[in-house]
């Protein structure tokens, strides 16, 4: 389970402060109102309580492989005049064509079906993240030194009452990676099965986030801005 893994801890770097942050939800803050029809004006939409918080994602990269044999069924084509194929001691019969088609095409090739046994082996990988809600998504960051804390540790312990954890356990994070490797085989009928799965990487990413309350005329929402990218989202 994923407690037996090392659990990498990155912090990513501030690159706009509270000022900037302010600065950004003031050219934001109309977008959260209104409509194509009706804007709200700047001067009344009010930013309220102002909060900075290092917020959590997860990052789990991870492989499965697995060699099975699964019977699948498998349609070939022969030419028009051929009504049997014998395969050892097998023989089958080509498919029968509908009155219609046999009116539309002439001459045209038969096709015969059957059932085959196959040996099949996977090897996938897959890197899953979620944000602090325990929600996929895609991750939006290129892990680069310039936006890395060199001392993550010691950024965490000074922030200690403005970090909003994930809530998602590291191993429920491992089986939503294992559920949506395995669900990628699609055959049913399978036999003599041998698979592996394995975490490859867990990274716990804090994402430095300013969040704020925006009050209009008719109602109030929550506008967010990521300090890194220095952008509202």
């Amino acid at each position: 389970m994923a407690q037996e893994h090392e659990i990498k801890i990155i912090v990513l770097k501030m690159n706009v402060d509270e000022v900037g942050a302010m600065a950004l939800m003031e050219q934001k803050k109309t977008n959260q109102f209104g409509s194509l029809l009706s804007r709200v004006k700047k001067e009344d939409i009010i930013i309220q309580d102002v909060k900075f918080y290092y917020e959590a994602m997860l990052k789990i990269s991870s492989r499965y492989t697995a060699d099975y044999y699964a019977m699948r069924k498998h349609t070939i084509s022969v030419d028009s005049n051929v009504q049997d194929v014998i395969i050892g001691e097998k023989v089958f019969s080509v498919n029968e064509k509908s009155k219609f088609k046999k009116m539309l095409v002439r001459n045209s090739k038969n096709k015969i079906s059957f059932q085959a046994e196959e040996h099949v082996f996977v090897d996938e990988t897959s890197t899953l993240t979620f944000n602090h809600h325990g929600e996929k998504i895609k991750f939006p960051y290129k892990l680069k030194n310039e936006v890395i804390e060199r001392y993550p540790d010691i950024k965490l312990e000074t922030n200690e009452t403005k970090i909003r954890d994930i809530k998602l356990s590291y191993d429920t994070a491992v089986e939503k990676a294992e559920h949506d490797l395995k669900s990628l085989i699609t055959d049913d009928d399978i036999y003599n099965i041998q698979e592996e799965f394995t975490v490859q990487e867990i990274i716990k990413i804090y994402v430095p986030i300013f969040e704020a309350r925006l009050v209009g005329p008719k109602k109030e929402t929550i506008i967010r801005i990521d300090a890194t990218r220095k952008k509202a989202i």
